[in-house]
């Protein structure tokens, strides 16, 4: 929540990203937005 205090929801962006050691690279990303903050559950998914 203090990111989106700061800077807002456009510029600079906050990502989450997740990417498994076999690919190297990240392989999934969203952007978060304030609404997310509201939901204690990662966006992207379940480990």
């Amino acid at each position: 929540k203090p990111w989106f205090d700061r800077f807002g929801d456009h510029a600079p962006q906050l990502i989450n990203m997740y990417g498994i050691t076999e690919t190297t690279v990240h392989v999934t990303y969203r952007p978060i937005t304030e609404a997310d903050t509201r939901n204690p559950a990662s966006p992207i998914g379940e480990a």
